[in-house]
Parts: C-alpha cells; sequence; structure tokens
C-alpha cells in the first residue's frame, strides 16, 4: 500500500488498464491507497460529476439480454393469460 494526499476531497480511482472503477469524496489529508489503483484528483464536485465510471461492455450485453428476456416472458406470459381468458381481451401492458 502507498499513501496519497488528498487536498480538495474529490477524486477517481483508476484500475491497472486506466479505467475508471469508483468516484471518492474523502476528508483532505493522507490517506492509504491499494498498490493496483491510481487515484486522480479533480478541483470540484462538478468535475468529479462529469467523469464516467467504466462498465465492462460484457456486463452492459449481460444486463441488455436479461431485459429483452424478461420483456419475452413477460409478453408470452400476458398472452397465454388472455389465451385462457384469465386477462380481458383488451388488457395493455
Amino acid at each position: 500500500m502507498s499513501k496519497i494526499l488528498v487536498e480538495t476531497g474529490f477524486g477517481f480511482y483508476r484500475d491497472g488498464k486506466g479505467n475508471v472503477i469508483a468516484k471518492a469524496q474523502l476528508p483532505p489529508g493522507q490517506h492509504e491507497l491499494k498498490d493496483d489503483l491510481i487515484y486522480v484528483e479533480v478541483n470540484s464536485q462538478a468535475d468529479l460529476d462529469a467523469i464516467e465510471i467504466y462498465t465492462d461492455p460484457a456486463v452492459i450485453e449481460k444486463r441488455e439480454n436479461e431485459t429483452k428476456i424478461q420483456n419475452e416472458i413477460r409478453a408470452a406470459a400476458i398472452q397465454r393469460l388472455k389465451d385462457k381468458g384469465e386477462l380481458p381481451a383488451e388488457y395493455k401492458d
């Protein structure tokens, strides 16, 4: 572990690949930093708010696919219930 000096209180962490993995609001002063992270300090809350946290494209794709699956399951369930007369034919989702 290494030590960092926080001055503004606003910053973010990068992993070894340079991806922004987390934002931080720390009190000014010395803080410990894991060896595999880089801390980057910014000047203000507005600067911190402008930073985007990295999301692995595979995670995004998986989330989108799960949403598609859930939507299809819901549509199929609604149609089955309509066919069985358990939902009105004019039911809108």
